[in-house]
């Protein structure tokens, strides 16, 4: 745990080690590395067509973002696929330094980090001070800064190039932070379309989405875009999801598919 009040917390090798732990959980059961492209019924399953030939069962969650979903069931649900498609995403590019702690800040970092008003017209959304949250994220005497760049706000400048995309990042941690130093380390993680965008009437579209996806018995649809974009979100509705699973399958006298 870290952050303000001990509230944010993850993993030693990052939240990814969760998806690893869970596939290893799994094992067999699960394939990875497989583009998911279409959606279809056949005799009471469905079929999720692939590269790599079609799987059918006869419940199918859909747990990717709105828009791919859209795209699987286009034939299969037209008025569903058009509401999914029409949920909007906001790129969002995460520009990662590492500095010398003591010899490039005017004080090391101690706390969660900042948020930056849109009135102080600065390029980046917020800055993450890592090392400080998590202290395992860099080498003792070294600082990692997660700084964002683009949503809503600036959408523009989240799809600039990687290297502009640092200048703007360093020039804002000169003026916010007085870091005048070159950072020893730089990666930047770009998402065209990163972040869901709960705007005006997204609760009548969810409940456009959840009437239309009724229709489909053993259909079910998890994703940040439509009942909470962070993880706590994403981990409780997929508690609520598997349980609908559950509660469908032992319902189900259809048999169960390949």
């Amino acid at each position: 745990p870290g952050g303000p009040g001990g509230r944010l917390t993850s993993f030693k090798g990052g939240v990814g080690q969760l998806v690893e732990a869970l596939g290893e959980e799994l094992g067999s059961r699960v394939v990875t590395g497989v583009r998911a492209l279409e959606v279809g019924r056949e005799k009471g399953l469905y079929a999720v067509e692939t590269p790599q030939g079609t799987l059918r069962a006869r419940a199918l969650v859909l747990a990717n973002p709105a828009y791919e979903a859209g795209k699987m069931l286009m034939t299969l649900a037209p008025p569903l696929s058009q509401d999914l498609t029409a949920i909007p995403y906001a790129p969002i590019s995460v520009v990662a330094l590492v500095y010398k702690e003591t010899d490039t800040l005017r004080f090391p970092p101690r706390g969660f980090g900042f948020l930056v008003p849109r009135r102080e017209r600065l390029s980046i959304l917020g800055v993450l001070w890592d090392s400080s949250i998590f202290p395992n994220r860099a080498p003792k005497g070294k600082a990692l800064m997660r700084a964002m760049v683009g949503g809503d706000r600036q959408p523009s400048l989240a799809l600039e190039h990687p290297g502009k995309l640092v200048e703007m990042v360093c020039k804002d941690l000169l003026h916010t932070m007085g870091i005048s130093a070159s950072p020893e380390l730089v990666q930047v993680f770009s998402h065209e379309k990163g972040i869901p965008q709960y705007v005006v009437g997204h609760s009548a579209r969810i409940q456009r989405i959840e009437r239309e996806a009724e229709k489909l018995p053993g259909l079910f649809l998890n994703s940040n875009a439509y009942k909470g974009i962070g993880l706590n979100d994403c981990v409780a509705n997929s508690k609520i999801i598997a349980e609908k699973v559950g509660v469908f399958l032992m319902l189900s006298k259809t048999p169960v598919g390949s």
